[in-house]
């Protein structure tokens, strides 16, 4: 074969370009796709809850038990008990878990039967509940709060 032959013989040349250009495009694809999806946030896995909590009022409305009827685990040091709308409100603030039990210390875990008692003798003054509402709330490993319960009381 001669060369004129090769130089006019172009019959591949456009196939070729055709499939090189389809791989481009997935290639392009591909990244673009790969980028959006690192691009999303993870879920969280160590969120807690599949945690069955309850608050009871007790004693007339001067106390209330906090139970811990089944589920995940709740770290004790994380996890906040907030107080809103109770009498006197000089008690509506964040306590600690472990400030409100002296049983419990930062290191442990309210696991499944753990009750906790919330009463006078933790704020030093009579206190009623009727009107307040308690919201549990813990801390995950990457800093984000996550409810876990809310209770309304029956004068909230």
């Amino acid at each position: 074969m001669d060369r004129e032959q090769f130089q006019r013989n172009n019959s591949a040349v456009a196939p070729l370009i055709g499939v090189i250009l389809m791989i481009a495009i997935t290639v392009l694809l591909a990244a673009t796709v790969g980028a959006f999806v690192m691009e999303m946030e993870m879920p969280d896995r160590d969120l807690v809850t599949a945690v069955d909590l309850q608050i009871t009022l007790e004693d007339g409305g001067n106390e209330t038990q906090l139970r811990h009827n089944g589920g995940n685990a709740v770290p004790v040091e994380k996890t906040l008990v907030v107080i809103e709308g109770a009498s006197p409100s000089s008690v509506d603030g964040e306590y600690q878990l472990a400030a409100l039990d002296p049983s419990l210390s930062p290191d442990d875990t309210m696991t499944a039967a753990t009750t906790i008692r919330i009463n006078n003798s933790d704020f030093g003054t009579s206190v009623d509940f009727t009107g307040a509402s308690i919201t549990i709330v813990t801390e995950n490993s990457q800093g984000r709060t996550v409810t876990l319960y809310e209770w309304d009381g029956p004068d909230a």
